[in-house]
């Protein structure tokens, strides 16, 4: 089924990788380091694991998908297990959701140039 890249963004313009499961509409939520790291993990079918680090460790980020053209919305991650702890859904963050690439999307981008 389809699946897409999406990247998410921390405050200090930090980037990270993850899948997008768009048969299910919700965001993987195991964060890679580069997209090479994402498609050798392409398709990971384990359990969905869960944060247990006090939330003073989490981060806000931005999330990016190139699914369907493109969309942005705010979210939480935490860097010492690796994944995005909110935002997995689309229908938790519908009212921030933004369609279009955002800015700081990377050079991939399959128009050719990000946008807002």
């Amino acid at each position: 089924m389809s699946h897409a890249n999406g990247q998410v963004r921390l405050a200090d313009g930090k980037l990270f990788w993850y899948e997008y499961n768009g048969t299910a509409d919700i965001q993987m939520p195991w964060l890679y380091d580069d997209h090479d790291e994402l498609h050798a993990n392409w398709r990971r079918d384990d359990h969905f694991p869960r944060c247990k680090c006090p939330a003073s460790t989490l981060q806000l980020a931005m999330i990016s998908s190139d699914y369907g053209g493109g969309s942005h919305w705010p979210g939480l991650v935490c860097l010492n297990c690796k994944l995005i702890v909110s935002g997995l859904m689309c229908d938790d963050v519908w009212l921030f959701d933004q369609e279009g690439w955002p800015k700081w999307t990377p050079e991939n981008d399959p128009f050719g140039d990000a946008h807002e």
